[in-house]
């Protein structure tokens, strides 16, 4: 990108939490009563929270897909502290899950989440169906955002070996070996939406802009809505393959 990265607007992330309150209570209605337009066929989705979020910031999307019939797995590790060696415990993770559903999953990483998700995906190409990020930086890690101060306060605190940046953090900038969906806004208050999307869409790789804060994109009406759309349409064509199969 040859545009110069700026930090969003200090009005949006003071905004942020009001936002995203009123993204919450906006969806609550289509969390509740939602209904898929086809029969789900329930492959696995392992979703990831964002930097300092846990499963409770998961809840409300992981229970929507859980409802409709997929196989929604929390990430297990209580809140994101961005460290980054539990890369190696969701790996881990990702055997089971294939092992035990003998199915691809779908990996949702939230901002921080989703840089994890293309690492595991990267990593697990051959068990990964997708990937989807949601207002996740990974083509500029580094970039002016509202959430640095305190990530580099978390490294202070570690040793010398854990505060340095592993090699694959540089690679995060290429295209993952899985389809992926990067979603993100411009409304975003955290972290710079020129860093949350692929330069350009690719037949495999695709950019998806909503309207939206950055805390609130997990429990967003439209986030949602299009994240069920590609659970959906991935959903058929394996319903589809396994019918061909049979006949």
């Amino acid at each position: 990108m040859s545009e110069e990265i700026k930090r969003p607007a200090l009005w949006l992330h003071l905004s942020e939490f009001f936002r995203a309150l009123n993204e919450r209570r906006r969806a609550d209605n289509f969390l509740k009563t939602h209904q898929s337009s086809n029969q789900v066929e329930g492959y696995p989705i392992l979703i990831i929270p964002g930097f300092m979020a846990s499963h409770v910031s998961t809840g409300p999307m992981r229970n929507l897909f859980d409802r409709l019939g997929y196989k929604t797995i929390d990430w297990g590790l209580g809140r994101n502290y961005a460290r980054l060696e539990e890369i190696d415990v969701l790996s881990d993770m990702i055997e089971k899950i294939y092992n035990d559903h003998d199915q691809k999953l779908t990996i949702i990483g939230w901002s921080l989440g989703g840089i994890y998700a293309r690492r595991l995906a990267t990593l697990h190409a051959d068990k990964t169906r997708r990937v989807i990020t949601l207002g996740s930086p990974y083509r500029h890690l580094q970039s002016p955002n509202y959430a640095n101060w305190l990530y580099q306060l978390l490294l202070r605190m570690r040793s010398k070996d854990q505060r340095k940046e592993p090699k694959w953090v540089e690679e995060l900038i290429l295209p993952v070996p899985v389809p992926s969906v990067a979603i993100y806004s411009k409304t975003d208050g955290i972290v710079p939406w020129q860093a949350c999307m692929d330069e350009a869409d690719q037949t495999d790789h695709q950019n998806i802009e909503v309207v939206g804060s950055h805390i609130g994109l997990g429990m967003n009406q439209e986030v949602l809505a299009h994240v069920l759309a590609i659970l959906e349409a991935d959903d058929q064509v394996t319903a589809s393959s396994a019918n061909t199969a049979i006949a």
